[in-house]
Formats: C-alpha cells, structure tokens, sequence
C-alpha cells in the first residue's frame, strides 16, 4: 500500500531536480530545514554526494551569508555539517531582532521615542551641519579670511625669542 501511495504521488524526477537546482533558503525558514529539504529532493531525483548537496546548500543561501562564509576560511575544507552550523550561526547574527515582540523593547501604546533633533548650524542657524562645515560661513568671508581657532585648538602665543631662527 505504500509504495503504491508513493509511486502515485512521487514527484517526477526532473522536477525535483529543477526545484533543487532553483531552491532557495525562504526569508523566514532555517537552514536546518532548508538542507533538509535539498536532501528530500536530490533523492526524489536519485541522490548526490556529500559535496554536491553543499554547494547546492551554499549556492541556495543569501548573498550576505554567503560572503560572511567565504570570509572566514576556505570553504572546500569544510565538511557538510560544519557549513551547517557556521551558516546557522551567520543567518541567527543577521535577521534582525522582532523589536515590539521582546521585552526589552516593550512599551505603552502612545508613548512617543525620544529622538535628537539634526544638528544646527551656529553660524547660519541652518538645520544637518554645524559651524566648522557652514558653507555661508566660508562664501560670505574674506578669501584671505582666517577662521578663529576652535575651543579644542587655541593657537599658542609665544615670544618674539622663539619665532627667531635658532
């Protein structure tokens, strides 16, 4: 009875192939499930070696988690299992945090975020720069004009002893 029910509903061999060849990791699924996958479908289709169905996987991952990958070492002396867990590791780093659903990020409905304005400019009291990057500052001067020194960088005066050459 089983094997009648799996040869009935048993894909076609070439279209588990095209579905593994084109297999890509979904936005919300786990590489756990996502190599679990490959494997269903590359025995729908016969099977592939070990090697295969890691290039298969690396292949099916997303852009950044293949190049974060490839940075750490060469990829050809890692078995299956071990992508598997540094991809795990890579995909856990990367997907971003479900802010309103943890705890940390709790809050009433209605209470607003305190965020800093953009700076002003002290100069022109324009808004997104500040003094010392103030065009108007520099195109209503002198050319020859010196700025005056900031708070940080006062030049220091010295003698008329120590401004002779020695």
């Amino acid at each position: 009875m089983k094997e009648a029910l799996l040869a009935a509903f048993a894909a076609d061999p070439f279209v588990a192939y095209d579905q593994f060849v084109s297999r890509k990791l979904g936005p919300d699924e786990s590489p756990d499930v996502f190599l679990a996958e490959l494997r269903r479908l590359a025995t729908l289709f016969g099977g592939v070696s070990e090697k295969a169905l890691a290039c298969a996987f690396v292949a099916g991952l997303p852009e950044n988690v293949r190049q974060l990958l490839r940075a750490g070492s060469r990829m050809e002396d890692f078995g299956l299992s071990q992508i598997l867990t540094r991809a795990r590791a890579i995909i856990t780093d990367e997907r971003p945090v479900d802010a309103p659903n943890t705890c940390l990020c709790a809050r009433g409905l209605g209470v607003r975020s305190t965020i800093a304005p953009p700076g002003r400019c002290f100069e022109c009291g324009g808004p997104n720069h500040f003094a010392r990057d103030c065009l108007a500052r520099r195109q209503d001067g002198d050319p020859g004009r010196q700025d005056p020194p900031t708070r940080n960088r006062r030049r220091r005066r010295r003698g008329v002893g120590s401004a002779a050459p020695h």
